[in-house]
């Protein structure tokens, strides 16, 4: 079996994953009085170590089960229906997540013709961070009526491609398993966030990419520089998985693709932007209210240059899709993690833990490519 960080992979995942979710359980459980938070981590830690373990236990049973895709789909269903429930009976005024209002804000503002990052979601000034691409994908979901329903139906996406897949069923219950069970998850939904759903688009889309075209990524540069630039413009974390997967690459492709991509790119970053760009009051109002302001601010600038080195730098060291999510993966837990330890050293572990002067949700982003990480591992034992 391969090894990553010189353990068994399940096991370095499997921590990582329990790594993320505490800190749901540390910030939330303090909120509730009847169970002291260390009590509630080490219930929470001995249920899901014992769960896997039971699931490990029955996997000859799992894989051979005859019903196991009409069991399989009805439990991807029921969740579904439950997460769809879930989202609709939140109040959004309870709510002090601002995720769910910025992405409102950004649609209602452009449909009208309003420029949105002038308008403030709350008392302290804070302004809507979603950059245009976000106006896209939750624009459905506003038509329906409540953009939070976004988190179930990318649930219900990844089921179907989990479902469809050649795992085997073992790993199918597994990812699934170790989504819908996960309180980084269950509070994305509730919170109606699209932190989480943005990591899981944009590791479908690279699934997909990665497995069509694996011999020749830039076969069709143009349309590669419609979804770059479309996944861009939803966070800038974004450019990270597609310098580690495309940048080595496209120093080896013919001249004549390299124009039709940067073309490409330059020309649908402006398209996708279109909606916003035309609601711009003024330049000066451009400049001082804008979402880059906002994301950029999410981390110092030198920790965003020494993840970006990182990444170009694994750009010419990965060699399968699998490693690929591992060092993604990687790179997204050190860049959170060292974060908060700058944030906690600046400013005291009660502020930034409890407090709102770090976003935990962000750890959160380790959930999805956990799980990317099993699927292609899986795929490539299968393919072996």
């Amino acid at each position: 079996m391969p090894k990553f960080l010189g353990l068994q992979p399940n096991i370095t995942l499997v921590i990582l994953y329990f790594f993320a979710n505490i800190f749901y359980l540390i910030k939330y459980g303090a909120r509730q009085e009847y169970i002291p938070v260390y009590i509630l981590i080490a219930l929470y830690l001995v249920i899901g170590l014992v769960a896997l373990r039971v699931v490990k236990y029955f996997e000859s049973k799992i894989n051979k089960s005859r019903y196991f895709n009409t069991l399989f789909l009805s439990f991807g269903l029921l969740i579904f229906f439950a997460l769809v429930i879930l989202v609709l009976n939140v109040d959004e005024s309870s709510l002090k997540v601002l995720r769910w209002k910025g992405m409102y804000t950004t649609i209602s503002h452009v449909l009208e013709g309003n420029y949105p990052y002038t308008t403030f979601l709350d008392a302290k000034g804070d302004t809507t961070s979603n950059l245009p691409a976000l106006f896209y994908i939750g624009l459905p979901f506003y038509l329906l009526g409540d953009v939070g329903l976004l988190q179930p139906f990318v649930f219900l996406l990844l089921f179907v491609v989990v479902y469809k897949s050649n795992l085997t069923n073992y790993i199918k219950v597994l990812m699934i398993s170790l989504l819908v069970f996960s309180p980084a998850f269950l509070w994305e939904v509730a919170a109606k966030s699209d932190l989480m759903s943005n990591m899981v688009l944009v590791s479908l889309f690279i699934l997909w990419w990665k497995s069509k075209w694996k011999n020749d990524m830039f076969k069709k540069p143009v349309l590669l520089s419609f979804f770059i630039a479309f996944f861009l413009l939803t966070r800038l974390f974004v450019v990270i998985p597609f310098v580690i997967l495309f940048f080595s690459s496209f120093f080896k492709i013919e001249m004549k693709k390299k124009l039709w991509f940067i073309v490409g790119l330059l020309f649908f970053l402006g398209l996708i932007s279109l909606p916003v760009l035309i609601t711009i009051p003024d330049l000066d109002t451009a400049i001082k209210f804008n979402p880059l302001n906002n994301q950029t601010g999410e981390a110092p600038w030198y920790l965003s240059i020494l993840f970006l080195s990182l990444s170009v730098i694994f750009s010419y060291v990965h060699s399968s899709l699998n490693q690929f999510f591992k060092l993604f993966l990687l790179l997204t837990f050190f860049l959170v993690l060292s974060r908060f330890f700058i944030n906690v050293i600046e400013e005291g572990w009660q502020q930034n833990m409890f407090g709102s002067l770090f976003d935990i949700s962000y750890f959160g982003l380790i959930i999805p490519l956990v799980l990317f990480s099993i699927f292609t591992e899986e795929k490539n034992t299968m393919h072996a």
